[in-house]
This record gives structure tokens, C-alpha cells and sequence, in this order.
């Protein structure tokens, strides 16, 4: 059942069909634009393709609202020097006059700077990225109480509520409540108790 509800999750939450609704005032939402699904919280990571891409595209925007004489040293400066690599071959070369703001960005490797904190840091650090970048509102966990203790999730919980973000835990054995959850039980034949 865990599974198959996951496979189903994981599917809908990149694009495709399933069976889960999220609403917004009773109104329907876009499972994949609005909840980030995390089956490896022990593997999180800050720089996936689609948050580098906003990233880039953020700095790309705000770059041509001034004026940068620096862009256009770097790109006199860019087309002599790839003209003198290019030369350094006996082959006919050609390359790229204009590279996008978007594309050096990348060939730079411009990177969100890895926390050193503690595994729940670096859990909360991913949830502020996602939900500032990307405007994600629901975060699915699966089996996040296995690795935090406590008073880690008391501190993600308390985090969470006061910046108004929605978690989802999904694991794959009971434990023990908490008083800032809402627990729900689902049985092999798809059964859910509330308690």
C-alpha cells in the first residue's frame, strides 16, 4: 500500500495523472506546482536543476533592470579570448558570440552554498529554499522521524507553523503522537483511521 500510494504521489507531484487533490479554499490546485515530495530526506539537495534554473532566472532579471558596464567589458573581453582559443586549433572553429546571463551563470557553476548545520538545519534550510524559490506550499516526508529526534522535530514543527508552511509525514511504521500533528493510520486494504 505504502508503495503504491508513493509511486502514485511521486508520479503526480512531476506532472503526471493521480489521484490525490490539493485545494485551496475548497478550490483545486496543481499537485506538482505547489508540493515538493521527499523520499530521501538524507539526500536533500538545495542545487537541483529546478532551483538553479529559478535561480538564474531570478539574477537574469534583475540584471537587465541596470546597466552593467561590466557586462560589456566581459563580453569584448569573452570574444577576444575565445577567438585566440579557437586559433590554437588547426580546425575551422566557431562559438557562441552571446552567451545568456542564464548560460554563465551555469558555466560558472553558481551554486546555493552547502549548510554545515545539523540534519534538521539543513531539512529546513531546503523547505525555506523550495517555498521562497519556487512557492512550494506542501512538503512530503517519507520516513523523516526515523532520522530526528524529538526536540528536532519540535523545532522543524514550531518552524514550520510559524511560517506558515504544511507538512506531510508519510511513514512506514506508527510512532509515537505528537502534539502537533494530525495522525492518520492507513491499513493494507486502504482503510484510514483518524486518531
Amino acid at each position: 500500500m505504502m508503495r503504491d500510494l508513493l509511486t502514485e504521489l511521486g508520479e503526480q507531484s512531476q506532472g503526471g495523472a493521480g489521484g490525490f487533490v490539493l485545494s485551496v479554499d475548497y478550490e483545486p490546485v496543481p499537485v506538482n506546482k505547489n508540493l515538493i515530495l521527499v523520499k530521501d530526506p538524507l539526500h536533500i539537495n538545495c542545487n537541483e536543476k529546478k532551483i538553479l534554473t529559478k535561480i538564474y532566472q531570478n539574477i537574469a532579471d534583475e540584471e537587465k533592470t541596470i546597466y552593467h558596464p561590466e557586462r560589456d567589458n566581459f563580453e569584448k573581453a569573452y570574444l577576444v579570448y575565445m577567438k585566440e582559443l579557437c586559433l590554437l586549433s588547426p580546425l575551422p572553429l566557431v562559438y557562441d558570440e552571446k552567451l545568456s546571463l542564464e548560460e554563465l551563470l551555469k558555466c560558472a557553476h553558481v551554486l546555493i552554498e552547502h549548510s554545515t548545520g545539523s540534519f534538521a538545519e539543513d531539512i529546513w534550510h531546503y523547505i525555506k529554499v523550495m517555498s521562497d524559490l519556487l512557492s512550494t506550499k506542501v512538503f512530503v516526508f517519507v520516513n523523516l522521524k526515523c532520522y530526528m529526534s524529538t526536540e528536532e522535530l519540535d523545532l522543524l514543527y514550531q518552524q514550520c507553523s510559524y511560517e506558515q508552511k504544511s507538512l506531510l509525514l508519510i511513514e512506514s511504521h506508527d510512532t509515537p503522537p505528537h502534539p502537533d500533528e494530525k495522525k492518520y493510520i492507513v491499513d493494507s486494504d486502504g482503510c484510514m483511521i483518524y486518531y
